[in-house]
């Protein structure tokens, strides 16, 4: 069954607003009825049902609005997916979060030691230098090369905050501590 209704097929019937509702109501099984569809062409409601389409303006390729008249009847609701383990019951579907990717790892807060660690590291190696910085500080935890470089950017974007900005962490509140890592990011960058 083709969906589509070309000027072929219209061709093919007497070309009536009624033999269009007809072809609808064949193309989707029976499911719309004749009663239940309004058509438009540029607005304008094609009625009487017996008019010719041309009378409408209706040429090849000229785009007919469909309007189903929901009387509380006739209409079907949409169909949902359906199991095909347990026939009639619904898919669940995952949320983005229930995805598996390969271990869940618990986040966890850098603590002030490893804040500090990466300072030094960051100093030592340079910015870029994740895998080098992880092997020689960072080689006992769980953390990545990519926690490293997201907690560094975290780290500078907090040393560029107006003094007496207030965070949850509580070495970030230490003025000292944010001016070293403005300091190893600036002498880094010059490298």
């Amino acid at each position: 069954m083709n969906p589509r209704l070309t000027a072929d097929a219209l061709e093919q019937t007497d070309a009536t607003v009624d033999a269009l509702r007809g072809m609808v109501h064949e193309t989707t099984g029976g499911v719309l009825t004749k009663d239940n569809i309004t058509l438009k062409h540029k607005s304008r409601t094609m009625e009487p049902t017996d008019a010719q389409l041309g009378s409408f303006g209706v040429r090849d390729g000229s785009d007919i609005v469909l309007i189903l008249n929901n009387d509380g009847q006739g209409v079907p609701a949409a169909p949902t997916m359906v199991n095909t383990q347990f026939p009639g019951e619904p898919v669940a579907k995952k949320s983005k979060k229930a995805k598996d990717k390969g271990g869940d790892k618990k986040r966890e807060r850098f603590s002030q030691s490893e804040a500090e660690d990466l300072i030094k590291g960051v100093q030592l190696f340079g910015l870029g230098q994740w895998a080098h910085i992880k092997s020689s500080f960072f080689q006992d935890t769980s953390r990545s090369g990519v926690d490293l470089k997201d907690k560094w950017r975290n780290l500078v974007t907090a040393s560029e905050r107006p003094p007496g900005f207030k965070f949850r962490v509580e070495y970030l509140n230490d003025a000292s501590f944010l001016a070293r890592v403005a300091q190893v990011n600036a002498e880094s960058q010059a490298k």
